[in-house]
């Protein structure tokens, strides 16, 4: 016996070596001594369905259709065949992935699309008492689908095992799982999550980009926030699909009110039935305004009476212009200001530990970011750590922003460096988009014995000083960014070292913007003259390398622009002056 089936008008089909049978219990039908069938199904029209290891065959009131990879079906040994609620029947096969039968249209299309990534290894194909489409996979996991929108789980969302063999559903709505780990019971989550929006002003300037941020949060907390989709509509249109993509942008939209909607959905297709309204206006350009079309009629006007109001009326909206320019101005130092205040303040000096630290941004504000504080209240474990956010100006100046509240959570309590660069890892994920990425460096200092546990994710290598031998070291933690999505089976696991600052000894972090500055001439200041600047300063303390670096990095700028932010961290035992290695250091 290779397969059974129920038949619709009662019943069972039977696929055996010398044929395919269907007996109600009294008497027995042959269809054929097909012997390559390994599936059969009969759908609720009464058409029969079997496939083989190389298509299938459709037996409808005696009439017999083949179907092969020419009519679309996958390449492959059929593993499982289907109807969904709406009569279109489903087929897997074993590696090639899944396609469904328009019975309308009597053509087949594959799953989730020809241009998309397809689910091998599908063993079986439910459909839910919902309407959605369950698939389970030896190879993916369990599958989860409307026909537009597909959802997956695996290890990560609670599967025993991402092998799953077979699914299906009992009296109860609950979801059962045949795992290679063994048996999972899904409760469906019928509470939709709650969408938020970080939406622009109100008013827009003209051929001004417009764009929204959004995200959701789970109920209960079900749906991982990387599994979370949204979709949204502009003026009232169509929605769009469902993604996870997590911003929205528009350019050049005329002048005109407008409405922006937003709402999210989870893994098990909770759709928040209250969006997120934002309306908005983007202005016309100002010559386009009534009130300035009346305002130049009336200065011509005037201009015909006397030229000297016309001049006056002008030198006054000079003056306008100008208290907008400073208006500007001021908010942007305001901007700048603000994103200074998340940075330390003053050097720590304590156990004869001296840190410090110094971010130049390339303009008002940027996207570098450095921090140092302590891990507990005794002030023995110090942590600290420096970060670059991909993008310029305010753009990266917003996620820098985001990432001091994020990083101070994240580093709280006192845990590795690779445990917290793992975790802020997830947390961006779901807060970056797919073109932004952070590069981190971040460490503990134990003040009692000077040991430091190092952690790197794609941060420009540190540099260890050593005093006894006088060696400048750089530290070559090879990592990936955070929050950038790659391919599967690529390591982003970050790089850890530990290391122990003696008396005398510095450690010095930096962003790519110092070794990046350009020259008029278009030459780098290259690692190089950094490494020079830091033998012969590290002896004077903190402050006076942070000095010294900048200084240098001044002059060999000249006259060209800062293109990048420039942040340096610098870490020392010992005293502020070069000392012989028998004299005391004093704290």
């Amino acid at each position: 016996m290779r397969a059974i089936a129920a038949a619709q008008k009662g019943g069972i089909w039977m696929v055996t070596g010398s044929g395919i049978f269907r007996f109600d219990g009294q008497r027995q039908e042959t269809i054929d001594d097909v012997r390559m069938v390994r599936v059969i199904y009969e759908g609720k029209d009464g058409a029969v369905w079997m496939g083989g290891v190389d298509g299938m065959m459709q037996d409808f009131n005696g009439q017999r259709r083949i179907f092969t990879v020419v009519d679309g079906l996958p390449e492959g040994s059929i593993t499982s065949i289907m109807a969904d609620g709406a009569g279109q029947i489903w087929v897997s096969t074993r590696f090639d992935g899944v396609a469904v039968f328009d019975v309308q249209k009597q053509t087949w299309k594959r799953m989730p699309g020809n241009m998309e990534a397809q689910f091998n290894g599908v063993r079986r194909i439910y459909s839910a008492d919902d309407g959605t489409v369950w698939l389970a996979s030896t190879i993916d996991g369990a599958i989860r689908t409307d026909g537009s929108v597909w959802t997956r789980y695996t290890v990560r969302e609670g599967l025993p095992s991402s092998h799953v063999w077979d699914v299906c559903q009992d009296v109860l709505g609950h979801l059962w799982f045949a795992t290679e780990d063994g048996l999972a019971c899904y409760v469906p989550d019928q509470d939709p999550p709650e969408t938020y929006l970080v939406a622009p002003q109100k008013q827009i300037a003209p051929h001004q980009s417009v764009a929204f941020d959004f995200s959701a949060q789970d109920a209960w907390k079900l749906s991982p926030q990387r599994n979370l989709q949204f979709s949204w509509r502009l003026n009232g249109g169509r929605w769009s699909p469902f993604g996870r993509a997590t911003r929205a942008s528009f350019d050049a939209l005329d002048p005109d009110n407008y409405s922006f909607e937003v709402r999210a959905m989870d893994l098990a297709f909770n759709v928040d039935a209250t969006p997120v309204l934002h309306t908005f206006q983007v202005l016309a350009p100002v010559w386009q305004r009534p009130w300035f079309m009346g305002l130049s009629i009336f200065a011509i006007a005037l201009l015909l009476v006397t030229s000297g109001s016309a001049w006056q009326r002008h030198k006054r909206w000079r003056a306008a212009q100008t208290q907008l320019i400073d208006e500007l101005e001021s908010e942007l130092q305001e901007a700048h200001e603000m994103q200074m205040g998340l940075l330390p303040g003053l050097p720590i000096q304590h156990g004869g530990f001296e840190i410090a630290g110094r971010c130049l941004p390339a303009n008002h504000v940027g996207g570098d970011y450095f921090t140092y504080y302590w891990l507990d209240d005794v002030q023995h474990m110090l942590g600290f750590g420096a970060a670059d956010v991909s993008g310029k100006a305010m753009a990266a100046a917003v996620r820098a922003m985001q990432l001091s509240g994020i990083f101070r959570y994240e580093f709280h309590e006192v845990k590795s460096p690779t445990e917290v660069l793992r975790n802020l890892h997830q947390v961006l994920l779901s807060h970056l988009d797919a073109a932004s990425f952070i590069t981190c460096c971040l460490g503990m200092l134990d003040v009692r014995t000077g040991v430091v546990n190092l952690g790197n994710a794609a941060h420009p290598f540190p540099y260890h000083y050593s005093a006894a031998t006088g060696e400048l070291k750089m530290l070559e933690l090879v990592s990936v960014p955070l929050g950038m999505l790659l391919p599967p089976g690529v390591n982003t696991e970050p790089e850890e070292t530990e290391l122990v600052l003696e008396l005398g000894d510095a450690l010095v972090l930096y962003s790519d913007g110092v070794t990046d500055m350009q020259s008029v001439a278009g030459e780098f200041y290259e690692e190089e003259r950094l490494e020079k600047l830091i033998r012969e300063h590290v002896g004077d303390g903190t402050k006076a390398l942070i000095d010294a670096v900048f200084n240098d990095l001044k002059r060999f700028k000249g006259e060209a622009s800062q293109t990048d932010d420039v942040t340096l961290l610098v870490i020392k035992r010992g005293c502020l002056k070069r000392i012989k290695a028998t004299q005391m250091c004093a704290n």
